[in-house]
């Protein structure tokens, strides 16, 4: 049965050799130790696995017996038949033990292991054999199952670690076989040890998405892998079996999963739809109350509008008041929102001032609007608050008035009488007449009232005096006048006024009058405007004898009583009967109304300047009179001043050849002219010198002479000279005028004196005779102030001639002088301290340092002694702008010792100046030197 085992692991191993692997459930045998030769094991030893290594360990519980090898050497040396290892039982402590381990690139494949061997012990003691294991090579574990070995023969022991799933896919594995038992001389020998492993299965992976395979820009999918024991996800290389991804795009994501070596790969896509980036077209954000506007979306596949629920791309809408409006763009799963706000403005409130509602023919009506902060009126079109109208018949005004951006509407009616008769007043004493019952009756803005005198009469029923106006209401009453025999003392007075009176004209009077007896008693009327001088009316009227008659004073063709501003009128009983009583029951009166001028004044300007000049020229009427001014012309020439911005306010008054009148108002604005002042304070410049003269109280200016613009002018006139400002206000270009004349004053003389050569130490007095001169002195001597630079070695840089001592190098001074107006004039001198016999070193390639010559003679050597040269030499005199004098050979007289002199005049060199002299010799080689002119 052995043997058959032994040749079933032997054709096994050989499929290994010959495959290399073996994978799902077959075993390999990954190594074999042979410790006699000859046996059914295969006789290598040791047969190792591809890619499989081995090596053993030993501690102080190796033991032989005779003929065997001891410690590790027994694995390479014990190849002789019959030999085996041997390992003494330790009394139950385990402290004796045989090691074994394996290794290798290929060991991590394996998924788990058997262990067998050939074992006898060698009494008859209970040994046993057990196994421990190990990952690290320190801490070992007992395998819970021992082996019995064969009593006397080899008898083969199997370990069956298939479960100890610590073993699995290691890089490194530790066996220890050890002999345990009740015997503590029992002796275990081992013969052949071999192991096999069962290679590890490609793993079947699977990926699950959380929470799907489809996300938006911005979320995450949490990807989780399973089927292997480890894994490694692409891209991001990550080990775990989940992970959380965030691709800006769509991604494929593929997962290694390993057993071991053996590994296999999956992959899933991680779809990545577009966050949806909504916007709003709003091109109307602020709407006025009652209007709409509409809202259009974009960025995404559908929409979802709240409020109102619309799925619509756009959406009209007309909230009543300020609104937040949202829309929801989604693109498949992925959503975003966008809000916008529609703000709503509330109508003006407008209403219509209607000054008079009833005009007739030529008459005006003021429609003025409130409300609103700006209007338009239709017909007309005018802008302003308020309008004057006369139409000449019946129409309705419309304003359309606009505030906060929002407009609303309101209307109102002008009604025009023609020229038909109105009733402007009717008393009524008898009610239930012809006449209405209304007493009295008034037209619009027409006023009554009635006066008496003694000849008032009552009787039986009639009150007395002006109270019948008011009493007399009942049915029959009364107004009685006895007849005053002819004298027409007594009589009953009516006066009419108001404001409207002054447009009517072509009068009638109509009266109820009743005579009670049979004399020849009339009615005689008189009329007057101031309620003093009366007229009476060539016509008298009869009244009825007995009852009542309709009596009729036509006065149409009273011209002198058209256009009144207050009529009176009294009725009188007159006759041949000093008895007779005269009875009035009703009294009425009707005018045509005046047909008015239309009066305009076809051109206003919307402004003027103070002081300027504009002609008002009226149309429409016969005659006119303007004010202010009670000026009787149709044109006047009007000339306002205001040093504020104001409105001017001028009124004609046009009346009619028939001397209706009506009036026309018009306004402009007065601009106030800009006061100009000059901030300079200048009245003179120095000659030559330069002043700024400034303006302000304008916006813009214009200077003359010269016609600069801007606030400022330089100047810098040779002589005094006359400059006019010209400036200008932003708004309405008004002008106003400013001059300044500014003198030139002369500039003084600087007079530095000669310069002066000294010793170290020494001194001299420096200055001219005088130091200054010309200009405008000062009242006092020494009449100008005068400064001095440097103050080096002066006793006084105040003075005009001060000392100059205790200096040690040549030095330059400079006078200043100034005058009464503070013009000022410079001067230089030189103060040369130790002068030598030649002042000019020349230096190679680069300026020397400067001097002072004498008497036009400069006096030079070179730097270093290069040549003796003394013909030949090129040289150039420059100004201090480096602008050339004079280029000119020449032969320098030679002094000696590398001294030259050469004479500079008749080159216009100009005393006190610098200059700088170059100088080449034969091989061009550049020699300078600065010097100062004398």
């Amino acid at each position: 049965m052995n043997r058959l085992k032994d040749a079933i692991r032997f054709l096994l191993f050989g499929l290994v050799l010959l495959t290399g692997s073996y994978r799902l459930t077959a075993q390999t045998t990954l190594v074999n130790y042979d410790f006699n030769s000859g046996t059914s094991y295969a006789s290598l030893s040791p047969a190792l696995a591809t890619n499989i290594t081995s090596s053993a360990s030993s501690t102080e519980a190796w033991q032989t017996y005779t003929g065997i090898s001891s410690g590790a050497s027994a694995f390479t040396t014990n190849s002789t038949a019959g030999n085996a290892l041997a390992m003494v039982n330790s009394s139950g402590t385990n402290t004796r033990y045989f090691q074994f381990q394996l290794g290798g690139s290929a060991l991590a494949n394996y998924a788990s292991y058997k262990l067998y061997l050939q074992a006898q012990r060698s009494n008859t003691g209970s040994t046993t054999i057990t196994l421990a294991y190990s990952t690290d090579g320190t801490t070992y574990t007992n395998f819970a199952t021992t082996q019995s070995p064969g009593n006397g023969s080899f008898a083969e022991c199997q370990f069956d670690l298939s479960a100890i799933s610590a073993l699995n896919y290691q890089s490194a594995i530790y066996f220890r076989l050890m002999a345990s038992g009740a015997s503590g001389t029992g002796t275990l020998r081992i013969d052949n040890f071999q192991v096999q492993g069962v290679a590890c299965t490609s793993p079947v992976i699977n990926i699950s998405a959380s929470p799907s395979g489809t996300i938006c820009v911005g979320s995450s999918a949490t990807l989780t892998a399973s089927g292997a024991t480890n894994y490694t996800w692409s891209p991001g290389g990550a080990t775990t079996a989940s992970i959380s991804v965030s691709p800006s795009s769509t991604t494929n994501y593929t997962v290694t999963g390993a057993n071991g070596s053996c590994v296999s790969t999956k992959t899933t896509v991680v779809t990545v739809s577009t966050m949806p980036v909504i916007s709003i077209s709003n091109p109307t954000p602020s709407i006025c109350a009652g209007s709409s506007t509409s809202l259009t979306a974009s960025g995404a596949t559908s929409y979802t509008w709240s409020p109102g629920g619309a799925t619509t791309v756009g959406v009209s809408v007309s909230p009543s008041s300020t609104t937040i409006y949202t829309v929801t763009g989604a693109n498949g799963a992925c959503v975003a929102t966008k809000t916008t706000a529609v703000n709503v403005t509330a109508l003006p409130s407008i209403t219509i001032s209607n000054s008079n509602p009833n005009i007739i023919v030529g008459g005006s009506s003021t429609l003025t609007a409130s409300g609103a902060s700006s209007y338009t009126w239709s017909p007309g079109a005018a802008n302003t608050t308020s309008i004057v109208v006369s139409p000449s018949v019946t129409t309705t005004y419309t304003v359309t008035g606009t505030g906060s951006g929002c407009a609303n509407t309101q209307t109102t009616t002008v009604n025009v009488n023609t020229g038909t008769p109105v009733v402007l007043v009717n008393y009524d004493f008898n009610s239930g007449t012809s006449y209405a019952t209304l007493s009295p009756v008034l037209a619009t803005n027409i006023t009554c009232n009635a006066s008496s005198t003694e000849a008032w009469q009552t009787y039986t029923g009639i009150s007395s005096g002006a109270n019948a106006f008011a009493t007399n209401a009942t049915a029959g009453n009364a107004i009685a006048m006895v007849n005053s025999s002819g004298t027409n003392t007594r009589y009953f007075q009516f006066q009419l006024g108001g404001s409207e009176l002054i447009n009517y004209m072509s009068y009638k009077l109509y009266v109820q009058a009743q005579r009670s007896n049979t004399g020849a008693t009339l009615i005689t009327l008189a009329y007057s405007t101031d309620g003093t001088t009366y007229t009476n009316f060539a016509t008298t009227a009869a009244p009825g004898n007995g009852s009542f008659a309709e009596c009729t004073f036509d006065l149409s063709a009273i011209t002198a009583i058209n256009n009144p501003s207050a009529l009176y009128f009294r009725l009188m009983a007159s006759g041949a009967s000093a008895t007779g009583t005269l009875r009035i029951d009703n009294f009425q009166v009707k005018a045509k109304p005046c047909i008015l001028p239309v009066v305009s004044v076809p051109f206003v300007p919307l402004y003027l300047c103070s002081g300027q000049t504009t002609t008002l020229t009226a149309t429409g009427a016969s005659s006119y009179i303007w004010n202010p001014g009670a000026v009787a012309s149709a044109s006047i020439a009007v000339t306002p001043v205001s040093s504020v911005l104001t409105t001017t306010v001028y009124t004609v008054t046009g009346t009619s050849a028939l001397g209706c009148s009506n009036t026309q108002t018009v306004g402009f604005t007065v601009a106030p002219n800009p006061v100009l002042s000059l901030t300079s304070g200048i009245s003179g410049v120095c000659l030559g010198n330069t002043a700024t003269l400034t303006a302000t109280g304008a916006f813009s200016y214009v200077w003359n002479p010269g016609a600069v613009t801007g606030p400022s002018l330089a100047i810098s006139p040779s002589v005094t000279t006359v400059y006019t400002v010209t400036g200008s206000t932003k708004i309405y270009n008004c002008t106003n005028t400013l001059t300044t004349s500014i003198s030139v004053f002369p500039l003084p003389v600087a007079n530095a004196g000669p310069n002066q050569y000294i010793s170290n130490p020494g001194s001299a007095g420096i200055g001219g005779s005088p130091s200054g001169s010309g200009g405008t002195p000062l009242a006092t001597s020494p009449y100008y102030t005068f400064g001095w630079q440097p103050a080096t070695g002066l006793n006084s840089t105040t003075i005009p001639n001060p000392t100059c001592s205790n200096i040690s190098t040549s030095t330059n001074y400079t006078l200043t002088v100034t005058d009464a107006n503070g013009c000022s004039a410079t001067s230089d001198m030189f103060v040369v301290v130790n002068a030598q016999p030649y002042h000019a070193v020349l230096k190679h390639a680069h300026d020397g340092e400067a001097y002072l010559i004498k008497n036009a003679v400069l006096m030079f050597k070179f730097e270093e002694e290069y040549t003796k040269q003394t013909s030949g030499l090129n040289y150039k005199i420059y100004d201090d702008n480096h602008n050339p004098v004079s280029s000119l050979p020449f032969k320098p007289e030679v002094l000696g010792d590398n001294r030259y002199e050469l004479n500079l005049s008749g080159l216009g060199l100009v005393s006190g100046k610098y200059y700088s002299i170059e100088v080449f010799n034969e091989k061009n080689e550049r020699w300078t030197a600065r010097f100062i002119y004398n």
